[in-house]
């Protein structure tokens, strides 16, 4: 039976508004999605563990999908300029936010990032322009470079107590900060 979704499988099918990937799935693979720029919903199934690099990048019309809490790795870019992402919520089964995860979704507004998760990584928020406040959360050791530079609109961050590193430049260019 199928588990996986190999690289590139369905980059660039225009066509593609609503994708629902079957049970048994545990990996989609890098550009897996890449640049289905017509797609904006995708539902997730609870087997799925692992998200590659790339496999949802620059899917324009994106604004519904649900991380589910058995995903324990998602790859770099992996949702980046998804531009009409708005909300989103990082399970903790995630460890790490890896680098530019987020970058450039442009109406991305409001973020949960929930316990469990160490690490943001560099540039995985970056021009967010309609992000306002984020929440991290205590178990949170270390923030990347750029995580959140260039987010015109954050207005609010709150910084846990444990926090040992913030990299340069994280909040460079925040303007409402």
């Amino acid at each position: 039976s199928l588990t996986t979704i190999s690289n590139g499988v369905f980059a660039g099918c225009t066509s593609l508004e609503k994708i629902t990937i079957p049970e048994g799935i545990n990996t989609i693979c890098e550009y897996a999605f890449e640049d289905c720029s017509f797609l904006f919903e995708i539902k997730l199934p609870d087997s799925l563990t692992t998200i590659k690099e790339r496999a949802f990048y620059k899917c324009d019309r994106l604004q519904i999908i649900n991380l589910t809490n058995n995903l324990e790795s998602i790859g770099e870019f992996a949702f980046a300029e998804c531009n009409n992402l708005g909300t989103i919520v990082i399970p903790s089964s995630i460890k790490s936010i890896p680098k530019g995860l987020f970058y450039e979704c442009d109406t991305l507004r409001n973020v949960t990032i929930q316990e469990g998760i160490t690490a943001i990584g560099e540039r995985s928020f970056s021009n967010c322009n309609s992000l306002e406040e984020i929440k991290i959360t205590q178990n949170v050791k270390t923030i990347g470079s750029g995580a959140f530079s260039d987010c015109t609109s954050l207005k609010k961050i709150s910084l846990p107590y444990g926090l040992k590193t913030i990299e340069p430049y994280t909040f460079s260019n925040c303007y409402s900060l």
